[in-house]
């Protein structure tokens, strides 16, 4: 059986020195074809990762912006960020290459994951379990866990800090999202992003867009707001904006404003505009 073709682009050929010293150590390279690219340095030699060579002979780096030669990989990760991808992805996919895109460099988590299935009781979720396994292991670098999502949703409420990002299909995901979206008091204050591997997509508070209290300033805005932050963050690469931003709606409840979902004794209720209106002066 023929090993699969992974390859590893970077600037001059350094691919994640962590990433490249763990395969090394856990000897990742005996179960991979491994080919290297460069945007920078292609007929280079493959630099040494932890003073050792990756494979036993010395290949040269390829050039990260042909086509044809990307083409013959299985698996792609790229460290070079969001332009690099923008630009290679979508002609190599029309190119007719099936395989899979790993945008290491625009990992913005801590690298744990945790799948939520029902795998012990519907069959669905017994393959949904296997299909993370199988795609957990083109990420070493990403800590996958599994959890039965009746714990799940428990832990949510117990120790919701334990979490960093959870994945999960429609079913439990809608119960899951609702149940997060009161740890933070009102799911008006949640944002929400639904991206395609190039990092754009729909960017919208979680809620939707409440038709049943439209028109009557009562609606809590900082979602949407904080939406724009993802945005800036995730599609944009904006993350010093996306933080003003945030900064923003925090000083902003520090301040002790309050929209009618998140009112308590003591704070000052105020209605959709006068909240933007507090963020926007927050951000002067």
């Amino acid at each position: 059986m023929a090993l699969p073709v992974v390859g590893f682009v970077g600037w001059r050929g350094m691919v994640g020195s962590v990433l490249m010293e763990r395969m090394l150590l856990e000897q990742d390279f005996d179960q991979i074809e491994p080919i290297f690219f460069s945007t920078s340095n292609s007929g280079g030699q493959v630099p040494l990762f932890g003073g050792k060579k990756v494979t036993k002979n010395e290949p040269l780096l390829q050039d990260a912006n042909s086509i044809d030669a990307l083409k013959k990989c299985d698996y792609i990760i790229s460290t070079q960020g969001g332009d690099y991808t923008k630009a290679i992805f979508e002609p190599l996919r029309k190119s007719g290459w099936a395989g899979h895109w790993i945008d290491a460099a625009t990992q913005k988590r801590n690298k744990k994951l945790c799948s939520v299935d029902k795998s012990n009781v519907l069959e669905t979720s017994q393959l949904w379990r296997e299909v993370m396994i199988e795609l957990g292991k083109s990420y070493p670098d990403v800590e996958l866990t599994h959890m039965y999502v009746d714990n799940a949703a428990m832990q949510l409420v117990k120790a919701p800090k334990a979490f960093d990002v959870v994945v999960t299909g429609n079913l439990f995901g809608d119960i899951l999202s609702d149940e997060a979206a009161m740890l933070t008091g009102s799911i008006g204050m949640l944002p929400s992003a639904s991206l395609d591997v190039n990092n754009k997509g729909l960017y919208e508070p979680s809620h939707g867009s409440a038709p049943d209290i439209a028109g009557k300033g009562i609606a809590n805005p900082l979602a949407t707001i904080l939406s724009a932050a993802m945005m800036l963050r995730y599609s944009l690469g904006k993350e010093e904006q996306a933080q003003r931003i945030e900064n923003a709606v925090q000083k902003v409840l520090s301040q002790g404003y309050r929209t009618a979902d998140i009112y308590t004794p003591g704070t000052q209720k105020v209605g959709t505009v006068e909240m933007g209106k507090a963020v926007l002066s927050a951000l002067a």
